[in-house]
């Protein structure tokens, strides 16, 4: 409660400036704007338009955090981080082969507005738990694995990007304080999806990659991606990212979470009509990112989010018929692409099995060979020739795994890599479930949402490794944060929220 009335009147003492310090503080946001146009022009005519777009969106956020911290909105930057998400580029400087990614400076500019909050004795010390611990040793041990693989120097790209990814969930964890502030994250993460789906039937109508980051930057400006069926060809929506799957494993994430917080009980009905349009805009283009193991992986997830729902309350009939009638409800709005769905799910599905086959055949290999310290994090591209993978087809390029997450983990940071990641899940799930016995009703259905987006990409993961591709993997470890930090509010004076 003191944090939230802190932030309140860092706001009102912001808009209680006097005109001198008005007019300057206009003047100081003029002149931001227009030193972050005259870089990121540069940016983009001297080191190229990925670099430009790059740099645009870093210095954006920048301003951005710069504005928040001035006004005292410290509640609103962990969802100025979490809209960072909608923009996931990379580039490699040079001859270095150090990787950069979008949400980069942002996260130097939050750490740096955090340090300064801790020097000055307004914020806790740091919380470690033994999720922190299982990532740090997680993490640890792929630097390990990178010094003793194939390629060390390609692999030590991958475990600092495990850092980085382990510095977002710290300063979610760790930021995420009072009730107001879980309503902000909320909402971010609402929008994210609203975002994503707009952008996507957008493209779909249009049979275009409008608004993909694809088709302003990068070598495929232009090209959009088709599957071969019988009866002619499936266009793929990727909203604002750079491929359809990625897309899908966001809905992996998004939709549980979106499902169970229409389950709640204490909304109003305006809120509970926007979540259900939302949810069923979500499932749409779902459907329309052609991806099967994320239509298995999200029914997988919402099948979760019921049953953790529904737990202690089986002879409640008005529940059982009420997620019924949702179900109804978003099969009757389906029902127009079933079509679809059975072209796509028997369509291409002996080559899909083909090349999956031979992928994790290969990791297969590289595990036995390997047990211990895998080929190293990134490197499995490189040696997947060695074990009989020919990339022939279009999509097995150089960033490839095997398109199992486990396999792909296993083969690249060994079994003992494996053992840690899923100890990490498990430990995830322990907190989760914990959450689930403190009596916080608004906590208990956030904490149901993100364990069934969980076991989402986890099923997912099954069949395909994109839950830890660069575009996907920031917004898992966001949700990481957020699960734990509703732990430690749910155990706190502070209520998480009260809805309405």
């Amino acid at each position: 409660m003191q944090s939230n009335q802190t932030s309140n009147r860092g706001i009102r003492e912001a808009w209680a400036l006097r005109p001198e310090g008005s007019i300057a503080i206009v003047a100081l946001i003029c002149f931001l704007v227009v030193t972050l146009t005259l870089v990121s022009s540069w940016a983009s005519y001297e080191l190229g338009q990925l670099f430009g777009a790059m740099t645009t969106a870093a210095l954006s956020g920048l301003l951005v955090i710069a504005a928040l911290t001035l006004a005292g909105g410290y509640d609103l930057l962990v969802p100025a981080l979490c809209l960072c998400l909608l923009f996931p580029l990379n580039k490699s400087l040079g001859s270095s082969g150090m990787v950069i990614y979008t949400f980069d400076i942002m996260l130097i500019s939050l750490y740096a507005v955090w340090v300064y909050r801790a020097a000055t004795g307004r914020i806790a010390p740091i919380r470690v738990s033994y999720v922190e611990i299982l990532a740090l040793a997680l993490i640890s041990w792929l630097f390990v694995s990178a010094a003793f693989g194939t390629d060390p120097s390609n692999s030590l790209n991958g475990a600092l990007y495990f850092l980085r990814l382990y510095l977002l969930y710290l300063y979610v964890a760790n930021n995420i304080n009072s009730s107001r502030a879980v309503k902000w994250v909320l909402l971010s993460l609402l929008f994210l999806l609203t975002v994503q789906s707009s952008v996507a039937l957008v493209q779909y109508v249009t049979k275009t990659n409008v608004g993909s980051l694809s088709d302003l930057v990068g070598e495929t400006i232009g090209s959009v991606r088709e599957i071969e069926v019988a009866t002619g060809y499936l266009f793929r929506v990727r909203g604002t990212l750079t491929t359809d799957t990625a897309l899908a494993q966001w809905f992996d994430l998004l939709l549980p979470f979106t499902f169970s917080l229409l389950l709640a009980r204490r909304i109003n009905r305006t809120t509970r009509t926007f979540l259900l349009l939302v949810l069923v805009m979500g499932l749409v283009t779902l459907i329309l990112t052609f991806t099967r193991g994320a239509w298995v992986g999200s029914l997988a997830g919402m099948a979760a989010v019921v049953g953790l729902w529904l737990r202690n309350r089986w002879f409640r009939v008005t529940n059982l018929l009420f997620v019924l009638g949702l179900a109804a409800v978003a099969g009757t709005v389906m029902l127009p692409l079933s079509g679809l769905v059975l072209t796509r799910w028997s369509g291409t599905a002996e080559d899909s099995l083909m090349v999956r086959k031979n992928l994790d055949t290969a990791a297969l290999g590289m595990i036995s060979q390997y047990p211990i310290f895998g080929v190293g994090w990134d490197n499995f591209a490189d040696k997947a020739p060695d074990f009989g993978v020919g990339f022939s087809w279009q999509r097995e390029g150089a960033i490839h795994k095997a398109h199992n997450l486990y396999l792909a983990v296993a083969s690249e940071a060994g079994l003992p890599g494996l053992i840690i990641f899923m100890s990490l899940l498990l430990m995830l799930f322990h907190v989760g479930w914990n959450t689930l016995q403190v009596n916080d009703p608004w906590s208990e259905t956030l904490t149901i949402g993100i364990l069934g987006s969980f076991v989402a990409v986890l099923v997912h993961g099954l069949v395909a490794w994109g839950l830890i591709t660069y575009s996907v993997f920031p917004l898992f470890w966001v949700l990481m944060g957020l699960l734990v930090a509703l732990n430690r509010l749910s155990k706190a004076s502070d209520p998480v929220c009260e809805t309405g």
